[in-house]
Parts: C-alpha cells; sequence; structure tokens
C-alpha cells in the first residue's frame, strides 16, 4: 500500500537525518586506501603532484599520468624516494586510444585501479570574444571529454570487483560562472553534469554501495593556471594553495564525500547565491571582486 511505502520513506530519511548528525558530531569515518592502486592525470605538477604525494602518503600505489613526461618523471622519483610506490607515463588524456593504452600498463604494472582522479585541465583565460575554436575545443577535450575517456577505461572493473572511487577535479567555477574565463567555466559545469548523474545511473543500477564518486570544487588554485587571480577578502574568499586543496580532496574522497567545494565555507555562498533574486547575487559578486584576470594583455 502507498501509505505503508511513505511511511518506510519517512522513516528511511529520519534515519539519513540521524545519521548526518552523528558525523556532524564525531566526523565521518575514513576508509583505507593502502595498498590500492590509484591513477592520477595531469600529476606532472601543480595540484596534481600534491595529490599523488598525498595518496602515496596514505598508502597508495600511484600511477602518475601527464603529457609532460619529465615532469611526472620528476613526480615519480619523488614518490619512490620516500619509500612509496608509483610509476609515470606520458598519456594524451584527450585521445580515447592513449588513455586505453596508457591504463592497460598500468593493470600490468600495478594492478587493477581501484582510484582515479581526474586532475587534468588548462584554461586561456581569455575573454569569449576573443576565443578562437581551437581554443574552446582544446578546453573541452581536456577539462571534459577526457572524463569520458578515463571513466569509460576504469568504471567497468571497479564494479565488477565492487570496489572503486571516481574523483573529478572540478572547480567553483563549475558553480559559478565568471568573466575571463567562459569556456573553462562551461567545461567544469559539464563535469559536474556528468559526475551527478553518473552517480545517479550508478545508484540506478545498484553499484554505487561500493562504488563512489567525488566532486572537488576548488577555489582559485595559486599553480600558475591563473596568472592574475584576485580576491577582495581572503579570509572569506582565498587563493588556495595545491597543497591544502590536495589534503581536502584526499580526505573528502576517504569519507566518501560527494561534493564539497574548498574551502568548504565556499558552499554556503554558492548555495545563498542560489535564493537570492539574480541582481542582488550579482551585486554581491561585484562586491566581492573574486575571480581572474585576462592574459590576453601578456
Amino acid at each position: 500500500m502507498i501509505i505503508i511505502e511513505i511511511v518506510h520513506l519517512l522513516a528511511s530519511i529520519i534515519l539519513i537525518y540521524v545519521k548526518s548528525l552523528i558525523h556532524l558530531i564525531f566526523g565521518k569515518p575514513r576508509k583505507d586506501i593502502s595498498g590500492q592502486v590509484a591513477v592520477v592525470t595531469g600529476a606532472g605538477h601543480g595540484l596534481g603532484r600534491e595529490l599523488a604525494l598525498e595518496l602515496s602518503h596514505k598508502g597508495a600505489k600511484v600511477a602518475l599520468l601527464d603529457i609532460n613526461k619529465p615532469g611526472v618523471d620528476k613526480v615519480d622519483h619523488e614518490i619512490k624516494s620516500t619509500g612509496g610506490v608509483s610509476c609515470s607515463y606520458q598519456c594524451d588524456v584527450t585521445s580515447q586510444t592513449d588513455v586505453q593504452k596508457v591504463f592497460n600498463q598500468i593493470g600490468d604494472n600495478l594492478g587493477p585501479i581501484d582510484i582515479l582522479i581526474n586532475n587534468a585541465g588548462i584554461t586561456h583565460c581569455t575573454p569569449f570574444m576573443d576565443l578562437t575554436p581551437q581554443q574552446i575545443r582544446k578546453t573541452f577535450e581536456v577539462n571534459t571529454l577526457s572524463h569520458f575517456w578515463t571513466i569509460s577505461s576504469v568504471l567497468p572493473g571497479m564494479i565488477a570487483r565492487e570496489r572503486g572511487h571516481i574523483v573529478a577535479i572540478s572547480s567553483i567555477a563549475g558553480l559559478l560562472g565568471t568573466p575571463n574565463v567562459v569556456e573553462y567555466c562551461a567545461s567544469k559545469f559539464a563535469v559536474n553534469g556528468l559526475m551527478t548523474s553518473l552517480e545517479k545511473e550508478i545508484h540506478a543500477n545498484g553499484a554505487n554501495n561500493n562504488v563512489h564518486l567525488t566532486t572537488i570544487c576548488p577555489l582559485i588554485m595559486d599553480t600558475g593556471m591563473f596568472k592574475k587571480p584576485k580576491t577582495r577578502f581572503n579570509s572569506l574568499l582565498p587563493i588556495c594553495s595545491p597543497s591544502d586543496v590536495a589534503k581536502t580532496a584526499i580526505d573528502s574522497m576517504l569519507k566518501n564525500d560527494s561534493i564539497i567545494t574548498v574551502p568548504q565555507s565556499a558552499m554556503a555562498i554558492y548555495r545563498i547565491e542560489k535564493i537570492v533574486p539574480e541582481e542582488a547575487a550579482q551585486k554581491v559578486q561585484d562586491w566581492l571582486d573574486y575571480g581572474v584576470g585576462s592574459h590576453k594583455s601578456d
């Protein structure tokens, strides 16, 4: 009967709130990833390097992917010099063929992939009217389409083994638009949509009790990608360090969080913006003066 179904639904929701309250008070439990195989794209520098080092610190065997082979070789040496296990691979994540070939090599060298962190990303910091078709395509190929190639390479195995975690390094730009990075924002909005809908699809197929997805949305980072970051209130909307973002990202993965911002206080700003009048939200954005300047004059 529909009444019994409603009672069961309400009871389930109440239990979820109780569980959330317990986690709020005592914190979420963290899972152990020691010995698991983790892949990090864009691992040759910046946030990718920090993510790889943090994973190794947690005991994972790390596969380092980047189109810049000297960069990942250097990170590989760093990890091995501290007793960690890693392998480095040159990989063009925009090529489905290259991704599949490298992921097969990882399976042969390290074993089945348990964790995938899609971190590779680019932007041009160029006003929309000055973007070329080639720049727009390249941004989407690296920032968005590559997720499809990497995820399709690992997801079937994760579901079959009933274990796995996929992490997307998105951006606050995937939640809130900003000038001078329109193509970047659009690519990150697409990543958020991919992760949200894929999580629902996995849930519908009954696999997401064991295969988890996490989307990380940091504020602007001082990695060099954005040459002209700006913030009026650094304590409220800071320019983040890659190290801090990596630690938060890995900790969120260990807790099986679904989506977070870095810092997590930025999520409150995002949610407030969605419930106030659009004109008011724009006034607040203008007042905060947070974003990036164009690289056009460089």
